[in-house]
């Protein structure tokens, strides 16, 4: 049978059962998945492409951007063989609009750019991993007002300092959040974590705990209680020296590019990076902590 995605017409044959999950949450999370056809990474849900992902065909042939319940939706962008791409508008894996790119008098091209230019001004920047930020600009990295919606399900909004949040807030898919100002590695310096619905809130200041308020002091208690307990059966992890994991900066290219009518001539490649961001420990799965 035939299939169309993203613009092509696909094959459907006894091949197709090959397909796998190579890596990460193929079902609800961050993965990525081989069709045969093309190769998916970014975010899943139920099962399906949803969210922010790149769908690869080969041949230097792709698509990223917005996905919903596996077919393409929102905008993108869309990669040729020939190294040109088009910025694009799905609707429920349907085209709606595509614009082609003309690279002319070397103007610089970020990649994962789009809208705006990703250099100095308000803009939409796709990340390889399936992140996405929206917001400010300057000299390449996110500046200003902006947002960061990520993959995993977190979101950060707020005020951006050369890359990384300043302050704003950080929330949690778990339904944490974090109101304050950040340290330039882009963990919490001071300001207020908002723990439970409840209003259990955690103060901190310049990377110090000041008060922790909890709505029953019966609770206090046996928090208190749960911690002593809890000390007594755990320890360090000695794999992270307790830190829970490692701290890491996504990555992505520009480079300014001249159109001779035939080719095109890249030249000034700048490696620009992202947010911060963190990545647990294998072994004791960012907890800092193992059983003693």
């Amino acid at each position: 049978m035939k299939y169309l995605y993203g613009g092509f017409i696909v094959c459907i044959l006894p091949i197709y059962s090959l397909a796998q999950c190579v890596s990460g949450n193929c079902t609800n999370g961050y993965g990525k998945y081989d069709f045969s056809f093309a190769v998916y990474e970014g975010s899943f849900k139920n099962g399906e492409p949803d969210g922010s992902g790149v769908m690869d065909y080969g041949g230097g042939e792709k698509y990223m951007g917005d996905f919903v319940k596996g077919k393409e939706d929102g905008q993108g962008l869309m990669y040729r063989k020939d190294g040109s791409f088009e910025t694009v508008r799905y609707a429920s894996g349907k085209l709606l609009h595509k614009e082609k790119v003309i690279i002319t008098g070397g103007n610089l091209i970020v990649e994962g750019c789009v809208s705006g230019n990703c250099i100095d001004n308000l803009s939409t920047l796709l990340l390889p991993n399936g992140d996405k930020y929206i917001g400010g600009f300057k000299n390449n990295l996110p500046h200003g007002q902006g947002k960061t919606l990520f993959a995993s399900g977190n979101l950060a909004e707020g005020i951006y300092a050369n890359g990384a949040l300043a302050s704003g807030r950080f929330k949690y898919a778990s339904g944490q959040e974090f109101s304050g100002s950040f340290n330039e590695d882009g963990t919490p310096k001071t300001g207020k974590y908002k723990m439970s619905a409840d209003g259990d809130e955690v103060n901190i200041a310049d990377n110090k705990i000041t008060t922790v308020r909890n709505t029953d002091e019966e609770r206090i208690q046996k928090q208190a209680a749960d911690i002593a307990e809890h000390k007594r059966k755990f320890k360090s992890c000695s794999a992270c020296h307790g830190k829970g994991g490692e701290k890491s900066r996504m990555s992505w290219k520009s480079s300014k590019k001249t159109y001779s009518g035939t080719i095109y001539d890249e030249y000034e490649v700048t490696t620009n990076y992202g947010p911060p961001q963190f990545t647990q420990c294998f072994v004791c799965r960012g907890k800092g902590e193992v059983k003693r």
